[in-house]
C-alpha cells in the first residue's frame, strides 16, 4: 500500500545486503545504494532523515546471525522505518521475517521498498499480507535454487571429476571451499589452502557461476 509519511515519521535507517563474495569484490552494493538515493530524490522523501546504513556484504538472508542486521533491529526504537531495496535483502527465511515483523509490529515501523515504490505498513492488514506472501516466495525461491546449484555441481563433478581446467596442476575441490567459507576463511586463506592463486580461485568461482545460469536456464 503506496501511502505518504506522517509528519513525525522523518528518521530510518538504510539496509544494504548482498549474499556472495563475488558480488562484494564487484561492489554490486554500490546498485542498491544507487538506487535508495534516486528513489529518495525522484519521490521527494529528503525530508526523511537517514540515521545510518547498515551493510551485511556476502550474507546470505537466510542467516539470523548477520552483525549489521542485528546492530540495526536493537536500535529499531530510533527510527520511524527502514528502507530496503526489496524485502529479500531483509530475509530470505520465513521464520526470521515473522520474528521480523512481530518487532516491527510492536515498534511500528514502516518499510520502504525501493524496487516497489511502495511503502509496507506491516500493521496494515493488506501490507502484512503482502510482506507475509514476499518472505514466502523468498524463502521458497532460496530453496530451488540451492536445489538446482547441487544438482548443477554434482553432475558437473561427475563428469569432470575435478573442479576447474583440466590443464591446472591443482584443482578446486568445492566441497572442501564450502567448508572452508563455513569456518570463515577469507579468499586469500582459501586460496593459499587449496594452493592456488586468488585469481585462479575467483576463475573457478566464476566457472561455478556460469554452471548454475545454465542450471537455471
Amino acid at each position: 500500500m503506496t501511502q505518504e509519511f506522517k509528519k513525525n515519521q522523518k528518521k530510518a535507517f538504510v539496509y544494504i545486503r548482498i549474499s556472495t563474495e563475488m558480488q562484494k569484490e564487484k561492489d554490486t552494493q554500490k546498485t542498491q545504494k544507487s538506487a535508495i538515493d534516486n528513489f529518495m530524490k525522484k519521490n521527494e522523501y529528503e525530508n526523511i532523515q537517514i540515521l545510518e546504513r547498515f551493510e551485511d556484504l556476502a550474507i546470505s538472508g537466510a542467516k539470523a546471525n548477520r552483525k549489521c542486521f542485528n546492530i540495526m533491529l536493537s536500535r529499531i526504537k530510533e527510527v520511524n522505518c527502514i528502507i530496503v531495496y526489496d524485502l529479500s535483502r531483509l530475509s530470505r527465511d520465513m521464520e526470521i521475517s515473522l520474528d521480523l515483523m512481530k518487532l516491527l509490529m510492536l515498534n511500528k515501523i514502516e518499510i520502504i521498498e525501493v524496487y516497489s515504490n511502495k511503502i509496507i505498513d506491516v500493521n496494515d492488514d493488506n501490507d502484512q499480507l503482502q510482506y507475509l506472501l514476499s518472505s514466502w516466495f523468498s524463502s521458497v525461491e532460496r530453496k530451488k535454487i540451492k536445489a538446482r546449484q547441487k544438482a548443477g555441481i554434482l553432475r558437473f563433478r561427475s563428469e569432470k571429476k575435478y573442479w576447474g581446467r583440466e590443464k591446472s596442476k591443482k584443482f578446486l575441490d568445492l566441497v572442501k571451499y564450502k567448508k572452508l567459507k563455513e569456518e570463515g576463511k577469507n579468499n586469500r586463506q582459501i586460496a593459499d589452502n587449496l594452493e592456488i592463486s586468488e585469481s585462479t580461485l575467483y576463475r573457478r568461482m566464476k566457472e561455478l557461476r556460469k554452471l548454475e545460469i545454465n542450471e537455471n536456464a
